[in-house]
């Protein structure tokens, strides 16, 4: 039988459909985020390449010699790496270099934002290492054996059959930096030698299931440094490949049972007991008692980089007191108080972060004011304030330098030094505040570091790598040693202390006739004091750990010039304290300055090693490769490949109709990702079903800016049954036809968008597109005989559809965000957002938003408040996209079912209408208590669970026409009212992917008010 069937489409059908568009169309495209952080380009480096055997380095290095050592480094680690993990390059593999860690943080290879803590990065897509010079010739060459060997990992897991790219995922975190920390250290570290120390002290060696879970509590480098140094020394190096490829592929446990015969808590158990064996004797030798008294520190807490006024009342330092960030703080030593938080009054929208890691401040002679860097509009700067002041009173930018750390005030008033790099060259200078000139006092190859003036600012102090173990010829870097600079003549003096230690931090005593320095000459990083006139050295303390702040560069001793009180950083606890002591305090034993005995930093005990492992005989070759094979070429922009992504596809089909499904995705760049262009293609069912997209990103320069293309159908499926009579064989039959109504709307869109960051928190965005919308209405006929139960057949007509429909929009937004995170929600900071919108076409109207949120915390709880409009003004402003009030995230406890249930005859219960509108003005305020997670936050310590408890109170109001709000309480009538809830409510971190909130809200418009209301929802975290 023939089907009957209209041809036309009803009316009803057309305004489903229009509203079906309007829904799924964005009119206002926002091209960034609608809040986060900014990664500025402030300038644009001139690349070139400086090609080796192996490596193809990314530069713009004006120093001839330092990029063709750098060079060499990169091949020497290259022949180390290999003779461990037996892998080989058949391409060059890229390295990005940086002049140095300001620069570093600009980089567009990494889209996330560089901390000031980050030495260097490997991006796995294309095995890129990305870093800065650093600040001593030591750190780089570290740095970039560490890097490598992760390039190393990634390229034997995507050569390596049965592995692939995401299998390293599977290996933990501590494997995987704590090769790349033993592979570039070796078996001795003073460092790391500590930390096991402490973790015999407090009795909290963990289990390779603890540190695989509790990254956060067991420093995934440290430990992980000493697990490999351990499995090194007992089965030797053959041991590392094996072991990293079988964990990739069957994970870690697996594989420590299939290549040891036994698993991971005996395992465990075997690396405690040498840990044991390796530190305890050194603990015992050592009295380990602090000197002086402690003025700041808790187990797990930071509190670093102290600098003790001359005067000796006040000690600036720094620290993580409230947990979720790191500040400057000033307190006053006589009460040992906190005065106040000093980067809450110097924090402004133009800081992009503090220089904390290994730097600290310093002091003007009369104690009035203080000076320490910062991260500023791309570059180091020096902020100089006075210490009752609550604003900066000069910020210096120093143009002749690239980045300079640890100043220190002449004792007239009239210089500050600073350890500046400059071209990849790390020297001494000092900046003269009255000219703004910049004077070079050392030129050379070597690192110098941790500047101090004299008393009467004839000398100056520093430790620096000059000595006989520094080789340039074959590119060795000797120890830190301590160093003197006369201003007078410019001689330089290299004290004859210690050789084959490290000296860092270097003061003079008060009275002038010594030096006061940390030193690790017996393995343990102690107090020492050089007496210049007697040419004796005095050990000061005996610790079992050390004295040391965040890292081996970052100062850890002050000494007040006019009152003899020294302040020290001192590792206990897995944290860092502070102490003040007296020159009288300490136990100043007399040493041979030349004596240094390094085995208390050992990582395995000797009797443990048959033989030195070969990671370690490497690390004492020196090899240099040909260097006519390097050569420099310049930088060419061309895309490559740097990922493709599937979702699969699958094909079905049924009696009469075969459909498709599946996608892929590519994304090309230049090696420097300073272009990028993503291409994706999609079908989902037919092939008028199938969709794509095409976006190019150009982020070469401050602006950055794209633009795409996309076709994209979206069906909709409208099934009914409709009941007829047919006739089979010259019978009446009753027939069932199963109708479905496939509805699809095609956009077509052309867009651009471009945005302009300020600074790390300040930005401007803009976007506009123009956008094609037509329509198709298909109408697929099922019949059906006997009660459904006999199929008769199908057929498939194509009806009348709308007309197609253009819409134009564009836009403008201001955007700040300088938000601190704790478990789940912002605690500290602000945000905002200012947008004006405007669509042309057959929908007309502007939009609006002002959406602005303030933080603070006050620890353990945070304050939270926020005011936001949104609003549709125009011609077309109330016909489409009308916001609801009652969705949690706006105003809790009045979700769209409770209220349609309780719907009153007489209008006098609130209805949806009164809470929805094209115009919209919210406003909340909450107390977010950090409840379960972290110890030194959460009011539980709870291991995998994270979460806030928050009590809150919302209020908005919805509108069309300004003529309908009412302003009462009483929701009787058609008039848009503000609506008040209260209540609380629990934030669930779920593994940090998504945020679960249950609360409980009391509604204030409803009759049934006195009732609560229970709801859920999924975020991805509190406003």
């Amino acid at each position: 039988m023939k089907p009957r069937n209209t041809g036309k489409l009803s009316s009803g059908i057309r305004v489903r459909i229009w509203i079906a568009l309007l829904l799924l169309c964005p009119l206002q495209q926002l091209w960034g985020q609608y809040f986060g952080r900014n990664k500025v380009n402030y300038e644009t480096f001139p690349f070139r390449i400086y090609s080796t055997p192996h490596f193809q380095i990314y530069h713009y290095l004006d120093n001839e010699e330092k990029i063709r050592d750098f060079a060499q480094l990169a091949e020497r680690w290259y022949k180390r790496h290999q003779a461990v993990l037996l892998d080989t390059f058949q391409q060059r593999s890229p390295i990005i270099l940086y002049n140095n860690h300001a620069e570093f943080q600009q980089t567009t290879v990494i889209s996330s934002l560089i901390g000031v803590g980050t030495g260097g990065v490997t991006e796995g897509l294309r095995n890129r290492v990305v870093m800065p010079i650093r600040k001593s010739n030591a750190e780089t060459n570290h740095v970039l054996g560490h890097e490598l060997v992760h390039v190393f990992q990634y390229h034997m897991f995507k050569n390596t059959d049965s592995l692939n790219f995401e299998s390293i995922s599977s290996i933990p975190l501590w494997m995987i930096e704590g090769l790349a920390e033993y592979m570039s250290i070796g078996t001795r570290d003073p460092h790391t030698a500590m930390w096991m120390r402490d973790a015999i002290i407090e009795d909290d060696i963990p289990t390779l299931k603890e540190l695989t879970r509790r990254p956060d509590k067991y420093f995934p480098y440290r430990y992980g440094h000493a697990f490999w140094a351990f499995i090194a020394s007992g089965w030797g190096d053959r041991m590392i490949k094996p072991l990293l490829l079988a964990s990739g592929q069957a994970g870690y446990e697996r594989a420590v049972d299939s290549l040891f015969g036994f698993d991971t808590d005996t395992l465990s158990i075997l690396w405690e007991q040498q840990l044991k064996r390796t530190h305890t004797p050194h603990i015992a030798q050592r009295s380990g008692e602090a000197v002086g008294e402690k003025l700041f520190g808790s187990p797990e807490a930071i509190n670093m980089s102290p600098s003790i006024s001359p005067d000796g009342r006040y000690v600036i330092f720094l620290a993580d007191r409230d947990v979720i960030t790191i500040d400057f703080y000033l307190a006053e030593l006589d009460q040992k108080r906190i005065i106040r938080r000093l980067t809450r009054d110097v924090r402004d929208t133009h800081i992009d972060n503090y220089s904390f890691t290994e730097s600290t401040g310093t002091w003007s002679p009369d104690s009035k004011k203080y000076a320490f860097t910062l991260f500023s509009g791309g570059r180091k700067k020096l902020v100089i304030y006075g210490i009752d002041e609550r604003m900066p009173r000069q910020t210096i930018s120093i143009d002749d330098l690239d980045y300079f750390d640890n100043p220190s005030w002449s004792p007239d008033g009239k210089s500050i030094l600073l350890a500046g790099l400059k071209n990849g060259q790390s020297d001494i200078y000092v900046y003269h505040l009255e000219t703004g000139q910049l004077e070079q006092l050392t030129d050379d190859y070597y690192s110098d570091q941790h500047p101090a003036w004299s008393n009467d600012g004839s000398r100056l102090i520093f430790i620096s790598d000059r000595g006989g173990d520094t080789d340039p010829g074959i590119l060795t870097f000797g120890k830190y040693r301590l160093c003197e600079y006369a201003m007078e003549t410019g001689a330089v003096k290299v004290f004859p202390l210690l050789d084959g230690a490290d000296i860092y931090s270097p003061q003079f005593t008060s009275e002038g006739t010594g030096i006061y320095f940390i030193s690790n000459a017996d393995g343990v990083r102690n107090l020492y004091e050089y007496d210049i006139s007697s040419d004796e050295l005095y050990r000061l303390s005996d610790f079992k750990t050390g004295v040391s702040s965040i890292s081996e560069l970052t100062p850890a001793l002050s000494v007040a010039r006019d009152s003899s009180l020294i302040t020290y950083v001192r590792y206990e606890k897995k944290g860092y304290s502070i102490y003040q002591a007296t020159p009288e305090d300490f136990m100043r034993e007399q040493v041979d300055r030349s004596r240094t005995d390094l085995s208390a930093a050992e990582l395995a005990p000797a009797g443990w090693r048959n033989m030195p492992t070969v990671v370690d005989v490497n690390l004492s070759r020196f090899p240099l490769v040909n260097e006519s094979e390097f050569r420099e070429e310049p930088y060419s922009g061309k895309f490559g490949l740097e990922a493709v992504s599937s979702v699969g596809v699958g094909v079905g089909y049924d009696q009469t109709n075969t459909a498709a499904a599946g996608g892929v995705s590519f994304l090309f760049s230049d090696m420097l990702k300073r272009n990028q262009l993503f291409a994706a293609a999609r079908v989902n069912g037919r092939i008028i079903d199938a969709g794509g997209q095409l976006v190019y990103l150009n982020q070469k320069n401050r602006l950055n800016w794209g633009a795409s293309f996309s076709h994209i159908p979206y069906l909709y499926i409208r099934s009914f049954l409709t009941d007829d009579v047919g006739v089979i064989e010259g019978d009446s039959v009753p027939l069932t036809t199963l109708v479905q109504m496939e509805q699809r709307i095609f956009q077509d869109q052309l867009s651009g968008f471009a945005i302009f960051p300020l600074s790390k928190q300040l930005r401007f965005e803009a976007g506009a597109s123009a956008s094609l919308y037509s329509f198709r209405l298909d109408s697929v006929n099922y019949y059906y005989a006997y009660g459904g139960t006999y199929y008769l057949g199908e057929n498939r007509t194509q009806l009348d559809a709308p007309e197609s429909i253009n819409l134009y929009s564009a836009y403008l937004a201001y955007v700040g965000d300088n938000a601190y995170f704790g478990l789940t929600s912002p605690l500290r900071g602000y945000r905002y957002r200012f947008q004006v919108g405007r669509t042309e076409g057959a929908s007309r109207y502007w939009g609006i938003i002002a959406d602005y949120r303030r933080y603070f915390f006050f620890k353990p709880v945070g304050l939270a408040f926020r005011v936001t409009h949104f609003g549709q003004y125009g011609q077309d402003a109330d016909d489409y996209n009308n916001v609801f009030l009652g969705y949690p995230y706006y105003v809790r406890g009045y979700n769209y079912n409770s209220l349609a249930r309780n719907r009153c005859p007489d209008n006098s219960c609130l209805g949806v209408n009164q809470i929805t509108g094209s115009k919209m003005l919210l406003a909340g305020a909450e107390l977010r208590i950090p409840f379960t997670g972290l110890r030194r936050l959460s009011l539980i310590k709870l291991r995998y669970v994270y979460s806030d408890l928050v009590l809150f109170a919302d209020g908005g109001l919805a509108w069309h026409r300004f003529d309908n709000i009412g302003f009462s309480f009483d929701p009787a009538g058609e008039e848009n009212i503000p609506i008040f809830s209260v209540g609380a409510s629990l934030r669930i971190n779920l593994l940090g992917a998504i945020i679960l909130e249950p609360y409980y809200a009391f509604p204030l418009q409803k009759k049934d008010k006195g009732y609560g209301r229970f709801g859920i929802f999924i975020s991805g975290g509190g406003w």
